[in-house]
């Protein structure tokens, strides 16, 4: 775990449902906001791919429950454009 101004920036593996021993890999920064009052996270990899959660670990859950989300959705547009 990195940490940068107020950030953490984490690494961690994630089943994507894909295969099923199949894990990747994916870069999350999590930052506290004072505005919302909750850990917010990102994962710069995924465009949109956002989360947040009362404590950390909630936060880091949360954003393992939209990656793969992100995830599947971007898997069924491609199946829909074929």
């Amino acid at each position: 775990m990195r940490k940068e101004k107020g950030m953490e920036v984490a690494a961690f593996l994630c089943y994507t449902g894909r295969k099923r021993d199949s894990m990747d890999k994916y870069a999350m920064i999590i930052r506290w906001s004072d505005e919302d009052g909750c850990y917010v996270t990102e994962v710069p990899e995924l465009p949109g791919c956002m989360a947040d959660g009362n404590t950390r670990e909630e936060a880091i859950k949360n954003t393992e429950d939209v990656i793969r989300v992100w995830l599947e959705s971007e898997e069924e547009d491609a199946t829909e454009t074929i």
